[in-house]
């Protein structure tokens, strides 16, 4: 079952995408598919955050651009801490529970979810976002060989090229914490991803640069 912050963020996400197909910014063969997954529309509305952040140039309700990467770090921080809470209150649960009899280790499976489903769920779309907003980013800043993903405008252009050394610190910064929760969260693609990032740090000098993905 949702509970009722998950269903307040449901509701909006769908109501966001139904306003979005009403002004024509999605196709009706997208409309139609979208509407009726809960997976896709939660896709689209992390996609879509991904996108405003790089058309607003980091101008966001939270502030400024430094401003709002300090805020997606925090929040970062903080869906790692539950998530470790979360695992460590299981553990401690079953331990209890072995100890006393209580339950017998073909349970844990079943157990599993109802400590550590909503942080979890909450950690792997944040990641799934911060992977997005990486790859808006880039596209601004490089483009995309096969075109699938529209330009940025040329304000954005602009600001990434021109912030590009704070933005690569800040993703270099967080990407070991983006390493650890996609582990918790069996995102394999981000592990191998961002592990991939962060070789040059262990086993190349500092000036030597491996292509980004």
């Amino acid at each position: 079952m949702l509970d009722s912050i998950e269903q307040t963020v449901l509701w909006f996400t769908y109501g966001a995408f139904v306003v979005c197909s009403l002004l024509d910014t999605i196709d009706e063969e997208q409309v139609e598919i979208f509407q009726h997954s809960l997976n896709l529309l939660t896709y689209w509305s992390l996609w879509e955050t991904a996108r405003y952040c790089v058309l607003s140039r980091l101008r966001t309700p939270f502030g400024g651009p430094q401003q709002t990467l300090d805020v997606l770090e925090k929040h970062l921080n903080g869906l790692l801490h539950a998530s470790r809470r979360d695992e460590t209150n299981l553990s401690r649960y079953i331990t209890f529970a072995r100890i006393y009899g209580i339950i017998s280790m073909s349970w844990i499976p079943a157990l599993t979810p109802l400590f550590n489903f909503s942080s979890l769920s909450r950690l792997r779309d944040f990641l799934l976002f911060l992977d997005r907003l990486e790859l808006q980013f880039y596209n601004a800043q490089q483009g995309t060989a096969l075109g699938m993903i529209p330009l940025a405008p040329k304000p954005s252009i602009v600001f990434v090229r021109s912030n590009r050394k704070m933005l690569d610190e800040w993703f270099s910064r967080i990407r070991s914490r983006v390493i650890e929760g996609a582990k918790a969260t069996g995102q394999d693609e981000i592990v191998i991803r961002n592990g991939y990032m962060v070789l040059p740090l262990f086993a190349f000098p500092r000036n030597f640069l491996l292509p980004q993905l």
